[in-house]
């Protein structure tokens, strides 16, 4: 049986979160991951999953002026059981009036022949961006 293959290599999920809200809860997010650390860097792991993201060098809202409906991009690099798998790019984009996206997007040129690579990239991208919803949605029940 044939396995589908991917054309993209981003990995997205929704929130319930309302687009308005979730790029200062993001950011909230981050910053408290950041003073956690004690650096300009925050990891978010679940798992054998982990993103190292740098906010401090680019959280940036409609970066090239392209997207209304991107919200925040941070750059960033994505492990898996210890591997650092590749350069990524959390966005954070308007999925509908009422609900916002939270994704990776692979910023390599092209993507590792390793066998496994993608196996693990999937896995690791589903993971964090699941982990990353949930804690946005929990945190606007909060606030």
């Amino acid at each position: 049986m044939d396995q589908p293959i991917a054309d993209t290599l981003y990995v997205s999920r929704r929130s319930a979160v309302h687009p308005e809200e979730a790029g200062p809860l993001l950011d909230h997010l981050l910053d408290d991951k950041v003073h956690q650390t004690m650096s300009s860097r925050c990891a978010v792991e679940i798992g054998q999953a982990r993103v190292v993201l740098q906010p401090e060098s680019g959280i940036s809202s409609h970066p090239d002026g392209k997207g209304e409906h991107r919200i925040r991009r941070v750059p960033g690099y994505l492990y898996s059981h210890k591997w650092r798998l590749a350069p990524v790019t959390l966005e954070l984009t308007k999925w509908s009036v009422d609900q916002s996206e939270i994704g990776l997007r692979l910023e390599a040129r092209t993507p590792p022949h390793l066998p496994g690579w993608r196996k693990h990239y999937f896995a690791a991208c589903l993971a964090v961006a699941d982990h990353l919803a949930t804690q946005l949605h929990d945190l606007s029940i909060r606030t």
